[in-house]
């Protein structure tokens, strides 16, 4: 009985000693780290990944290698076989005869029909050219139209200074060889604000407007 009380204890002992050396479990692995998304690239990188738009250009005209022509106003002028025929529409005497019928007429739509062809009928189909007589010498030729026919009211020679791109002054001089009444000014102004119309101050009418014309008159030989 003796010897069985005390083996019991080293039996036990025993048993606790293998199982702390040989029945130990390992450590617990750690977990792997969790593999992160991709994160979205901010709004103004993507952007900037974006091809930019090109700015439309305008398109230049087309290169033909040869110098730009510019006229002035006395090439304008004395274009061959142009006549510059007075227009009443685009001068200042058909304004001051629409204020003058309005004030007249009133609403009566006939009376001022009536009141602007008489104001109009005042002003003759006059019309001017500029070109060289036979000697290579400019002259200033105004004519007058009735119908199909020209005659020549004033021819005298001219010299040109002051030429602008929009304007050119006009000197006369010598004999004026014209058939009709009146008589061109000593100088004069001549506006040329494009290439289809001249004006001219006149002193008792305002500003008088010519449109061109071809065919009007080919020479200056008209009677």
């Amino acid at each position: 009985m003796r010897i069985h009380s005390l083996l019991a204890p080293l039996a036990f002992l025993s048993a606790t000693a293998l199982i702390a050396c040989g029945g130990s479990q390992p450590p617990a692995e750690e977990p792997a780290p969790e593999k992160s998304e991709p994160k979205e690239a901010p709004q103004e990188e993507a952007k900037a990944d974006e091809p930019k738009e090109e700015k439309k250009s305008e398109p230049k005209p087309a290169d033909t290698g040869m110098p730009e022509v510019k006229r002035s106003a006395k090439d304008i002028i004395t274009s061959p076989e142009v006549t510059f025929m007075f227009s009443f529409n685009n001068s200042e005497p058909k304004e001051k005869a629409e204020k003058a019928c309005s004030a007249q007429a009133g609403e009566d739509a006939k009376k001022m029909a009536m009141c602007m062809k008489k104001a109009s009928s005042k002003f003759e189909a006059d019309g001017m050219q500029f070109k060289k007589d036979d000697k290579g010498e400019w002259v200033w030729i105004k004519i007058r139209r009735k119908g199909s026919a020209i005659s020549v009211l004033n021819k005298v020679h001219v010299e040109f200074t002051d030429d602008k791109p929009t304007s050119v002054v006009v000197k006369t001089s010598g004999k004026d060889t014209g058939k009709g009444p009146g008589k061109l000014p000593s100088e004069a102004k001549i506006d040329v604000p494009n290439e289809f119309q001249i004006a001219l101050d006149d002193p008792a009418n305002g500003r008088m407007v010519y449109e061109a014309k071809i065919g009007i008159m080919s020479d200056d030989k008209a009677k």
